[in-house]
This record gives structure tokens, sequence and C-alpha cells, in this order.
């Protein structure tokens, strides 16, 4: 497995697994069909289902191949002092949009109008191939594309064609159904999970979270990050500040506090990261002549090993083996770029191409603010909230851990349990050490209560056993997926358990819950009738009934 601080830098060792002939897997942060070329087209496709769906629409109307401006979407939406939907406001007076905005929206509407009738009357491979003639979308890649993707932009349209093709499906609303199944497969460039055992996959390291590999490649590791001030910071420690001129020191002391937050974030990525690795772990990075001739975790682990920028820009080859504090060797290789320039001048490195200053073709809604560190494909967005007590964990996360847990079915005492939930609670976001603490705490409490349950005895000695179960069936003339948490079989009967952590304190609580999820069993109940043709009995098992475990069945 290759492993990348950020998705984007996928692109240069997907085109040289290509080169090379080599089969890859790459393991998006978000998936591939929510790439920005692609999440236009698709929501061109679920405008097409149903034009009232305003999200979709919206995405519509922002994306290049329609092009309103954000003013417009809002005018559209609220004009005249009531809220309406994009679909009627276009098709009625717009003359209070700008000319530009006018002109677009005229446009889009002519294309709708050609498009519509087609919806679920022809396949989809075709109406997608109107839809991009219709809307020149290969003219508006090829332009992104001059600004370094180097056609990849193309290549993932044909990519989508060629899924609608191989789907043979005629309606619109199937064929996204599809998709999701694609997606949540977690595969690209058409291979299936199974077909890609024998493939190097990439996937960035928050995706990597609890896997492990033979051998791991942490990949692009002098990558930097842009270190950017936030002209606003809401920390539990400093609470509000703000910058101004000259700068209060509160503010100084926040951006301080937050850069070394940033950087204590950095040093557990990096360790999980490091950690992936069963067998052999190499690390791939770039060092320059210029001023800064190597940056990032690269420069780090040579400053840990003793090795210097200059030894690797004068060496070709093997040339060094420093070892490690525990006496582990460590086989330092350089290979030389084949652009490389002389000594002493400034260069790009080879693998991490200079930056466009042209402004992206595809923007967001409303313009996220860049913070400090950038993990993943795109800037986090930082979530603006009051501050918690310091032990406060949202229960979501507390039933995300536990679900978890229960999926891989470990035991109380399996030494896998802790490294997992720890690994899981950064993953959601829990900010302090004491909310960690808390976190695994309470899950393991769950855990612990539900291995001595006589239910977790019964289902251990079953005949057979699956856990999260996805299915996806038509109730009436609407598609319908979901997960069933457990699934299990005994002689000819099938059992299912759905699990809840939610913490019950009264009987009334219990008795108004069972009432709320007797209808999601309801439903796995009728996706089970009709996928293996027989009943199951079904069960809730609350994890937290006043401090004990209680299984409901039901009818």
């Amino acid at each position: 497995a290759l492993l990348f601080r950020a998705s984007t830098g996928y692109t240069w060792y997907e085109d040289a697994f290509e080169d090379a002939g080599i089969p890859f897997v790459t393991v998006a942060g978000r998936g591939f069909y929510e790439r920005p070329e692609i999440r236009d087209i698709l929501n061109i496709l679920h405008a097409l289902a149903n034009p009232a769906d305003d999200l979709a629409m919206a995405g519509l109307l922002r994306s290049p191949a329609f092009g309103l401006s954000d003013s417009a979407l809002y005018l559209l939406r609220h004009h005249g002092g009531k809220k309406s939907s994009y679909w009627i406001a276009l098709r009625e007076d717009i003359s209070y949009l700008n000319e530009p905005d006018q002109a677009c929206a005229t446009r889009t509407v002519s294309i709708l109008n050609d498009l519509l009738p087609r919806v679920d009357r022809e396949s989809v491979a075709d109406l997608l191939k109107e839809l991009v003639d219709a809307v020149d979308y290969r003219a508006i890649l090829a332009i992104e594309d001059g600004r370094g993707s180097n056609g990849r932009l193309w290549r993932n349209l044909d990519k989508l064609l060629a899924d609608a093709q191989s789907s043979g499906l005629v309606s619109v609303r199937d064929f996204l159904e599809y998709l999701v199944t694609l997606n949540d497969a977690g595969a690209r460039e058409g291979e299936a999970p199974a077909e890609a055992q024998g493939a190097v996959r990439l996937m960035t390291i928050h995706k990597s979270k609890g896997l492990e590999f033979p051998v791991v490649v942490l990949a692009d590791a002098a990558r930097t990050t842009v270190n950017r001030s936030d002209p606003v910071y809401l920390l539990p420690e400093m609470g509000l500040s703000v910058q101004l001129k000259p700068e209060p020191l509160l503010y100084r002391l926040s951006k301080q506090l937050d850069s070394l937050q940033n950087e204590a974030e950095s040093g557990r990525l990096l360790y999980v990261a490091m950690t992936r690795a069963k067998d052999k772990l190499i690390v791939s990075g770039h060092v320059s002549n210029g001023r800064s001739k190597i940056a990032g975790w690269m420069k780090d682990l040579c400053g840990i090993l003793k090795v210097t920028p200059d030894e690797l820009l004068d060496e070709s080859g093997p040339y060094s083996q420093p070892q490690t504090l525990q006496h582990h060797p460590v086989l330092v290789w350089c290979s030389h770029g084949q652009d490389a320039q002389l000594k002493g001048e400034e260069t790009v490195p080879f693998d991490s191409p200079a930056e466009p200053q042209t402004p992206p073709l595809y923007e967001p809604l409303i313009d996220p603010v860049p913070i400090a560190t950038a993990e993943d494909e795109e800037p986090v967005r930082r979530t603006w909230r009051a501050t918690e007590p310091s032990l406060f964990v949202p229960p979501s996360v507390i039933g995300q851990m536990t679900h978890k847990a229960l999926e891989l079915w470990l035991q109380v005492d399996d030494p896998r349990l802790i490294p997992l939930l720890e690994s899981l609670a950064l993953d959601a976001g829990l900010a302090t050490e004491e909310q960690r603490v808390e976190a695994v705490r309470r899950v393991r409490e769950l855990i612990e209560r539900f291995c001595s349950h006589p239910l977790r005895e019964e289902i251990e000695n079953a005949d057979d056993r699956h856990h999260e179960v996805p299915y996806t069936r038509m109730n009436g003339d609407r598609s319908e997926t979901g997960y069933i948490d457990l699934l299990y079989r005994k002689g000819e009967e099938w059992f299912v358990v759905d699990f809840k952590t939610d913490m019950i304190r009264s009987e009334e609580q219990h008795k108004e819950l069972v009432g709320k999820y007797s209808r999601q069993l309801e439903r796995y109940a009728s996706a089970i009738k009709q996928l293996l043709g027989q009943d199951a009995k079904l069960s809730i098992c609350f994890l937290d009934n006043n401090g004990r475990t209680h299984v409901t069945n039901q009818i």
C-alpha cells in the first residue's frame, strides 16, 4: 500500500503505475465518484431524475457546465420575498438577474428541456453522452487538464461513461444507486474488490487507520502544509480571540497554541502511517538543490537518522545504512530526477509540480477558510461551536466506535481493541486526551457488558454469522439501501440483532426507543424476506439500559 498525507498526490503515482503496467486500486479519501469533475455530472443526473431536488439543482447551476453565480442562486431562491424552488424560478421571469446570469439560466432551461423527456426512456449511457455533448463538458475539462492534470480528468469522465455502459441501466435513479454500491466497494479503475487483492493500493493515511500491510510506502513524505493564520480562534484554553492590528497578546497565544496542536497532530499522523507496515516500510520523498533542500516528514526522519540533504544530493544509489535507536538497519537510496538541474539552482521538485496561478475551475458554493494543516484532499473546514466540558463525548462517536468493535467481533481482552478505539477516537475528532480516554473507557465498558451477556455466547455458536450486512431492494417504486448490524443463522432460522448505544435511564425512555427503532427493524425484516425468502427473528440489543445489556425481542 502507498499512503499519502493528501489524496491530491495520487495523480503522479497513478500515472507512473499506468506507464509501468502495474495494477493499482485507488481508495480515495472521498471516493472516485466524489471527485469534482464526476460529482458535477452526477449532480446533473440527480437533477434530471428529480428537478424538484433543490440541492442537486444548486450543484447543477453552480457547476462549470452551467456557471451561474452565487448571487444568482440566492436571487432565484428568494426573489419576491418568498422561497421558491430553482426549477420553478428558472422558468419564470428572470429579468432581475444580471445579463451573464440570464444567459446562463436561459441556456440551462433549454438544455434541461431537451434532456428531461429522455430520462428513463433511453439508456443512462446514451443520456450521459448527450449531456456531455450538450454542455461541452470535454472542453471544460480540457481547460482544467491544461493546468497540470495530465489528461486524468478526461480519463475519469471516460471511466464514468464506461460504468454507465457496463451497467446497462435505463432508470437514472437505479444507476445512481448502482454508483453508490460501486463507491462503497472502495475500488477504483474498474476493479472489483476481489480482483484488486493483488494490486497496489493507494490511500490517505486517515483511510488506512486500523489496517496493516506487509509492505507500506509512505509516499510524498517531503510534502509540506501551508501555515496560515486564521482571523478567529476558538479554543477551550483561550476562548475566543480575533485578529486585530496590532495583534493582541491573546490572539498571538491562541495562534501559537493552535500551531503546537497542529504539530502534535502531524506527529500522530506520521506514527499512524509508519505503524501500518508489518514487514517493511519505505519512505519516499524529494530533495532539491534550492534554498529549502528538504522539508516535511522527510526532513524530520533524516534528522533522526543523521542523514544530511547534501549527502543525498551527492550520492546516487544505495550508499549508507544508518540505524534507529533500537539498532534496526535503514537503507538510504537516492535516485536523481531526469530533469535535475545544476547544484545551487532553484528547482521545482519533480514529483510536486508548481501550483497554477490561475484560479481553479471548480469552486465550492462558499469558499472555505484555509487552516494550518490540510491532511486530506481539501482543506479541513473548521467547525465553530461553543466549547464543551472536557469529558463530553458526542453520543454519535460512542455509537460509531462501539459498532466498529462489534463489527470486528472483538473481545474485551483482545489486544487489538484499545489501539482500535484510540484510533477511532482520533479519527472522530476528539480534541483532548481526556475526551479520548473517556470515549475508550465507555466503549470498552459497553463491550465488556455485552461479552458477559448470554446473547454473545449464542451468536458465537451460530452456524453462520455476518456483520454490517449491506442490502439494496425495491420498496414499491423506490429503491432502499441499508446496513444490518448482525445477521446470524442457527439451523434453518435466521436472526437479526440491531445494536443500540443509547443511554437509557427509565422504562418510559426504553419504550419510546423500542417504538422508534421497531420501524427500522421492520424494514430489515422485509428486506430479508425479499432477499432470503424467509422470515427472520428480530432483536434490539440495548448496550446501556440502566447500566446493563438488555435484549428486546420483536415479533
